[in-house]
């Protein structure tokens, strides 16, 4: 059972009783959508949407693009004998759209490991990096040997490291790829995200920093928006997914919650307060 919650403006559906009691002609027998509002609101589907559900699920993968005009609807989806993995974002445009994602699991897939730089100087005075370019501490320079020798002792491997152009992600990347013997190439994909105002800033936990984390569309003034960086960081996991490889990231903290959101769903909060450790691996699935 995999859930989800997307939220617009306004309310205006058509209610629909038992919105997935009957299944269309051309539906597997096995496959069913439950479709429930959530506790928060009052709020039916259209049958519309229903019958978009019925479509998506019976022939994966699909893009879709369905209006919905209805707020905090949670979404709950099963079907026996196919398992998805589902990314949602909103488009902000002129009206709201509910676009969703869908990614089957199975097969010969690859794998993809992420590991953060090693501490940079600018952690040590607990400043916001962002997309400035501050050096590893000696401290860090070890973190990165130490997450070199670590991936080895794991018994992992891999195909190619990408890493983020800025210093302390790329001279990290070069300690692994000696370790490991693992090509290594820069991609602009992987650069943190540019906070604007915030950037150089303390401290990097502070409660404003923390709000402004949460609204997706705000560039901070002379940065980059979250819808931004995820879209470049999307862009490339699709391609890599592609490739059926498995491939290193050595990035940034900022660009592990795009990571990590691109393979689970999580809420605002629980995304503005993603993180991960200096010269810490994870390893993600497709």
């Amino acid at each position: 059972m995999y859930g989800i919650i997307f939220n617009v403006q306004t309310l205006v559906q058509t209610p629909v009783q038992t919105p997935v009691q009957t299944a269309r002609p051309d539906t597997c027998a096995d496959t069913r959508a439950d479709v429930r509002a959530d506790a928060r609101t009052d709020v039916s589907m259209d049958a519309s949407l229903i019958n978009a559900l019925w479509y998506w699920l019976k022939k994966p993968p699909y893009d879709i693009i369905t209006k919905i005009e209805s707020t905090d609807i949670c979404l709950q989806i099963s079907g026996q004998g196919q398992k998805f993995r589902r990314n949602f974002f909103i488009r902000d445009f002129h009206e709201k759209f509910f676009y969703e994602r869908q990614y089957p699991r199975g097969g010969n897939m690859g794998h993809v490991f992420f590991i953060r730089h090693g501490e940079s100087s600018w952690n040590v005075e607990d400043r916001i990096c962002g997309a400035t370019d501050v050096p590893l501490t000696e401290k860090g320079h070890e973190q990165a040997v130490l997450a070199g020798e670590k991936f080895l002792k794991l018994g992992y491997s891999a195909d190619e490291i990408l890493c983020s152009p800025l210093m302390r992600a790329a001279d990290t990347a070069r300690h692994i790829s000696d370790i490991t013997g693992i090509p290594v190439r820069p991609d602009l994909r992987l650069i943190e995200q540019n906070f604007g105002i915030w950037e150089g800033t303390s401290p990097r936990n502070s409660p404003g920093f923390f709000a402004a984390k949460q609204c997706f569309i705000n560039s901070f003034g002379t940065g980059e928006s979250m819808f931004r960086v995820a879209q470049r960081v999307y862009n490339l996991l699709d391609e890599l997914k592609e490739d059926k490889k498995t491939y290193i990231l050595v990035a940034h903290n900022g660009i592990v919650r795009f990571v990590k959101s691109y393979f689970s769903d999580m809420t605002n909060e629980e995304f503005a307060a993603g993180k991960i450790g200096n010269g810490e691996i994870i390893r993600f699935d497709f």
